[in-house]
């Protein structure tokens, strides 16, 4: 038994979905549709400008090609045409060629030697080829190493110390005295008194050891100046152990005087040692 099966009947809910669930598709179905008619149409514009753009390109390097060319063939017209447009140098005769040609080739003619060389100056060995001789120096020898007043004196002083001890005249007082130590000091003081010198200076007759130290007082010695000259050069002697004996200039001298007052003096201060 075969039972028809007429329409189905829905509800008004189901068939109100339904038509909702189809319009839905049917609008995404539209909507796909449109996005892939856009990129079709994208891709086919792009394509499109890349190809104009290589065409453009293509027509700039052409365009340049035939300029650098026109370019080159202008300027080797003009230089053709400057070059054949100088004057040539004017034509040489033929017998002048030959003349120039011969010169050319043909040694010059040398003066004979006896006109070429001159001849050498003779050797002299004669004075006036001979380097000049320097200028003499400016220098004489003294007269006498000690002054009218000092030789005066020095006669009745050897007499006084005859054979007990030695006189040495106007020694540098730098020495006499020292100043032993480190360099730069020593350089220090040594400066201060290298422009002093002593008239006389009776020394030990054995070792020439400094005892005594006589001045000649002349009337140079009262000036202020000589005066604080004096006063240093007799700080230095204390300060070294030396007596100092300071005569008036005079014209006569009294040697037994000299001996006792240089026996005395010497005696007060400290003798060096004597060397074995």
């Amino acid at each position: 038994m075969v039972h028809e099966r007429g329409p189905v009947r829905r509800s008004g809910a189901q068939s109100t979905l339904g038509g909702r669930v189809v319009n839905i598709g049917s609008q995404m179905a539209r909507r796909r549709h449109k996005r892939y008619r856009g990129d079709t149409q994208d891709r086919g514009d792009d394509g499109g400008g890349s190809l104009i753009d290589a065409l453009a390109e293509l027509t700039v390097w052409l365009l340049r090609l035939i300029a650098a060319g026109l370019a080159r063939a202008v300027r080797w017209a003009w230089g053709r045409m400057f070059v054949h447009s100088l004057p040539g140098p004017p034509p040489v005769p033929a017998g002048q060629a030959r003349r120039d040609a011969h010169d050319r080739v043909s040694p010059p003619q040398l003066p004979p030697p006896s006109s070429r060389l001159a001849p050498l100056p003779p050797l002299s060995h004669s004075a006036e080829s001979a380097p000049p001789a320097p200028a003499p120096l400016p220098y004489r020898r003294a007269a006498r190493l000690l002054s009218r007043g000092e030789w005066a004196f020095w006669h009745p002083l050897y007499h006084a110390v005859k054979g007990e001890y030695r006189i040495f005249c106007k020694v540098r007082l730098a020495d006499v005295v020292g100043a032993p130590g480190q360099y730069r000091q020593e350089r220090r003081w040594f400066r201060k008194i290298r422009a002093y010198h002593v008239d006389f200076v009776i020394c030990e007759p054995r070792t020439t050891a400094p005892l005594l130290i006589i001045e000649l007082d002349d009337r140079s010695h009262k000036r202020p100046q000589r005066r604080d000259r004096d006063l240093f050069k007799e700080q230095v002697l204390a300060a070294a152990g030396l007596p100092i004996l300071r005569v008036q200039a005079q014209q006569a001298y009294d040697p037994t005087e000299l001996r006792t007052t240089i026996d005395r003096l010497i005696g007060n201060a400290e003798r060096p040692a004597r060397r074995s």
